[in-house]
């Protein structure tokens, strides 16, 4: 595999992950949010399920975390490119963000790298 191809390789790999914790946390602030409007429209009271839904807020709290240090991983592979592969430059905006599959499937990446030498 040549290093070009590596450093491609890794750039999918690496806008997969994002992708997928950015889901993630879209999923369990969905779950946050459906358990507490169940919780108001059935007239339970406040004090029902704090603790977990407590537990679900640390929880979401650890995956904004997670996502932090994969987006400072991303800007600190930045430093290194260049001992990988000194004529590849991966180009692209950072600000976009590559569209998830269909429910069940995967990220993907919509928005390949280009490669110039």
């Amino acid at each position: 595999m040549k290093r070009s191809e590596v450093v491609l390789a890794g750039a999918e790999k690496m806008r997969d992950t994002e992708v997928a914790i950015d889901l993630a946390l879209c999923e369990a602030g969905e779950l946050l949010s459906t358990l507490t409007r169940l919780r108001v429209t059935s007239g339970m009271s406040g004090v029902w399920g704090r603790n977990e839904l407590a537990l679900l807020g640390q929880g979401i709290s650890g995956m904004i975390a997670a996502r932090e240090n994969i987006i400072d991983f991303h800007h600190g592979l930045k430093n290194i490119q260049g001992q990988w592969a000194p004529n590849v430059t991966l180009t692209g905006n950072d600000l976009d963000k590559p569209a998830p599959k269909a429910p069940g499937g995967s990220a993907s990446v919509t928005q390949t790298p280009r490669m110039t030498a």
